[in-house]
């Protein structure tokens, strides 16, 4: 009859000795495949090891005033934003 033990936190497999990845949350992983339960902030994957990486974009919008002289010598002018 085979002996089963139940791994303490952070540790998976065959006599549970291996330790789960240091970027599981709370250290904790499946006792078999030490697959990470959770992650910490800033990392993804099966064993928490990707790190995600965020993009932020600013866009800025500038925007172009035009004055036109008309032919009877009056001014005008425009706004656009491209």
């Amino acid at each position: 009859m085979p002996f089963c033990t139940e791994c303490q936190r952070g540790l998976y497999g065959v006599n549970c000795s291996q330790l789960c990845s240091k970027y599981c949350s709370d250290a904790v992983c499946d006792a078999v495949t030490g697959i990470c339960l959770g992650c910490l902030k800033g990392f993804q994957g099966d064993l928490c090891l990707e790190i995600v990486v965020v993009v932020v974009v600013v866009v800025e919008v500038a925007t172009a005033v035009a004055v036109v002289i008309c032919g009877n010598g009056n001014s005008s002018s425009s706004t656009s934003s491209s």
